[in-house]
């Protein structure tokens, strides 16, 4: 049902013209495909939501298609590919100060930095994320709860309990910008590992932006 209704929405806003809903109506159905599992679809649908909504001149939405986009690179197990398109997002999201976002972008991050090894920033992060949540009260998606459920039980399998609560907890500690700072400088590390992405190179199409891009 929520696909048909965004599908109309997506090709009325086409026929009026209106390119920015139609940018909107194209990260739902991308998230719709995420859920379904239909990473090329998904893929596809955010790339062009990207690319319309940079058109416009909204960094904060294209800040949202961006973690999606990183979200199902994650998903294809493409590390490399999900760590540059998430610190680009997060650069976006940051910019306009949209804390909606970046709590889910946070999540996302966390799933790379278990994916790679690295389980107790891992822990850290959703330390941080936990905090970000009870600051603003915000609900969290379905793919990202997702996400979040199933790199929180993976965490628990390969972590000690002391361990994952000593990460929850320095999170938690954390303010703001210096948890932003740790994701990024860690991010970076991430995107610059080869051995993490089976197709490191597939997301240098014209969509894609370089590091650093806005």
């Amino acid at each position: 049902r929520a696909r048909g209704f965004f599908e109309g929405g997506l090709q009325l806003t086409r026929e009026a013209g209106d390119i920015r809903s139609s940018a909107v109506c194209l990260i739902n159905l991308g998230d719709i495909a995420m859920l379904e599992n239909d990473l090329d679809r998904a893929s596809d649908l955010l790339k062009e939501a990207y690319d319309v909504m940079i058109q416009v001149g909204d960094t904060q939405s294209a800040g949202n298609a961006l973690a999606n986009r990183a979200q199902v690179e994650l998903g294809r197990g493409n590390l490399t590919d999900a760590a540059v398109l998430l610190a680009e997002s997060i650069r976006l999201s940051r910019q306009s100060d949209d804390r909606y976002s970046i709590l889910h972008q946070l999540i996302t991050a966390a799933g790379v930095f278990d994916r790679t090894g690295a389980l107790e920033l891992a822990a850290t992060v959703f330390g941080r994320v936990e905090a970000l949540q009870r600051e603003t009260n915000i609900a969290i998606n379905p793919t990202e709860l997702r996400l979040m459920a199933a790199t929180m039980s993976d965490l628990k399998a390969r972590l000690p309990d002391d361990q994952l609560q000593q990460g929850l907890g320095a999170g938690g500690a954390l303010d703001y910008d210096a948890g932003l700072e740790l994701v990024l400088s860690a991010l970076a590390g991430s995107s610059s590992a080869p051995a993490s992405s089976s197709s490191s190179s597939s997301s240098s199409s014209a969509s894609s932006p370089p590091s650093g891009a806005t």
